[in-house]
């Protein structure tokens, strides 16, 4: 008859060993004592280890039908006994599960519990009797457990990253990106053309002598940075050769005595500036705006003189707003000199701006020392008042100077250009006839060119006058001729800044 479960029974233990636990309970296992000095042999093993490893073999044996049933789930295992928790804390080393009861009232198997070998003795291991292999139960067994065996715990894998974004995908994705990356090539193209247009934009400053197929060549030494000096007696002699040469008109020997003086002694004071002067006179323009380059780049010649000569040549090439700013940078070159001023209000008279002509004129009469002088640039400011048609403001004065016996030339022209710019020449045409009874021909032929008188000199009243004067004069309507080498008959300018090609 075959015996229920019931009647299912661990064998006996053997003789000296130690009773196995009751169901539910951990066997206690002795603590060990430290490993001797010396590790014993096979035939002087403690008896309470023999029997240990005894019991734990017959329990291993006897429990093979017990290993199929089903494991308790872990709720219903008991709680920890006293016992197991003593073990654990006695143990050192490691530590086993605990033991929970099976539906069918058969125990767990527990590991057999293995000392750990003397670590100070080295070179020679204790004999240990042989075992049998240690079979893992088929029950679930705490993770935890099995790292503590292993001496390590397991760290959970890294999660997986994705791949990064495209940068198509961020280009669609971010509206931001694609403003700021447009603003940011803008910018760049627009520093880029600013870039090439310095470069490539051409000098500042008048004509270029290279258009001009008749201007000198290029004195490499006058563009020397030298210091100006004293004038030697052999150098002034040479200088007057060449004046004396230039008023005789021979141009040939005044040039080459100019350019022998400007290789020689390229650190004399005015030698670009008089080199200028000889190119206008001959009225190449072109060769007298490369010498005043040349005089601009040294230190020898006066730059207010020469940007001041540089506007006129501009505004005789009606280039009105280059002249204007040849001007302004000669009040800054030289801002003591009454001329500069002067030369910049007569250019913005010719240009019809009175306004500003009027303030760079006053600017001249704060400057200037000489009473001629003076006398020239009051005559100057008066017609400018008639021109804004402030005339008014000059009648007390113009009929207080009349009332004298010899009144002043420029006073007689001031109450001519009152009375015709109110358009009765025929009273304007009184004080003309008394200008050319009192003062001579010479000094009042320069007065009467100025161009806001010359407005007048074809009407039929004044037009007597005018011719007596200015018997060689010809009407500013005529074509300029064209510029040659031939001498020609030169008038003096009414600036006063040496010798202008006379209008045919």
């Amino acid at each position: 008859m075959a015996a229920g479960p019931e009647d299912k029974t661990p064998p006996p233990p053997p003789a000296g060993s130690t009773p196995p636990a009751e169901p539910g309970k951990i066997a206690v296992v002795p603590r060990q004592n430290a490993a001797p000095e010396r590790p014993p042999s096979s035939a002087e093993a403690s008896p309470d280890l023999t029997q240990q490893l005894a019991s734990a073999l017959a329990r291993v044996l006897g429990a093979n039908a017990a290993a199929n049933a089903p494991t308790a789930p872990l709720a219903e295992r008991g709680l920890m006994g006293k016992e197991e928790k003593r073990f654990r804390r006695a143990g050192g080393g490691e530590s086993a599960p605990p033991t929970a009861e099976p539906a069918g009232g058969e125990p767990y198997d527990l590991p057999v519990f293995v000392p750990k070998r003397d670590r100070r003795v080295e070179g020679e291991s204790p004999a240990q009797p042989d075992a049998p292999k240690k079979e893992m139960p088929r029950g679930e067994l705490d993770q935890a457990a099995l790292d503590a065996e292993r001496g390590h715990y397991s760290r959970p894998d890294p999660p997986p990253r994705g791949d990064a974004p495209s940068l198509r995908s961020l280009w669609r994705r971010s509206p931001g990106l694609r403003v700021a990356s447009t603003v940011a090539g803008a910018l760049a193209a627009a520093a880029l053309c600013f870039v090439a247009g310095r470069q490539t934009a051409p000098e500042v400053g008048g004509l270029q002598p290279a258009v001009d197929r008749t201007a000198p060549k290029p004195l490499a030494e006058s563009t020397r940075l030298v210091l100006p000096r004293l004038a030697e007696n052999d150098e002034i002699k040479r200088i007057d050769e060449a004046s004396l040469a230039q008023t005789e008109g021979n141009f040939a020997k005044a040039e080459e005595t100019l350019l022998a003086l400007a290789r020689d002694a390229p650190e004399l004071r005015g030698n670009q500036l008089a080199l200028a002067h000889f190119w206008i006179q001959k009225g190449n323009f072109s060769s007298a705006d490369y010498h005043i380059s040349l005089g601009l780049a040294g230190l020898t010649d006066d730059a207010g003189q020469l940007y001041a000569v540089r506007g006129l040549l501009q505004a005789a090439s009606q280039r009105p707003r280059k002249a204007n700013e040849s001007y302004e940078l000669a009040t800054r070159a030289a801002p003591y000199d009454w001329r500069n001023f002067f030369l910049w209000s007569e250019h913005l008279r010719r240009a019809g701006k009175n306004q500003q002509a009027l303030e760079m004129i006053d600017k001249a009469i704060a400057r200037v020392h000489e009473q001629g002088d003076e006398d020239l640039m009051q005559f100057k400011r008066r017609l400018i008042l008639i021109a804004l048609g402030r005339g008014e403001e000059i009648d007390a004065p113009i009929a207080a100077h009349l009332a004298s016996a010899v009144p002043a030339a420029e006073w007689l022209l001031t109450a001519m250009a009152r009375e015709a710019n109110r358009g009765d020449f025929s009273v304007a045409a009184k004080p003309l006839k008394r200008a050319t009874e009192l003062v001579d021909e010479e000094r009042l032929g320069g007065l009467l060119r100025d161009f806001f008188l010359y407005q007048w000199c074809f009407e039929k009243e004044l037009e007597p006058l005018f011719r007596s004067v200015l018997k060689q004069m010809k009407p500013l309507a005529a074509p300029p001729a064209a510029a040659s080498d031939k001498p020609e008959a030169e008038e003096e300018s009414p600036l006063g800044q040496g010798l202008v090609p006379k209008s045919p």
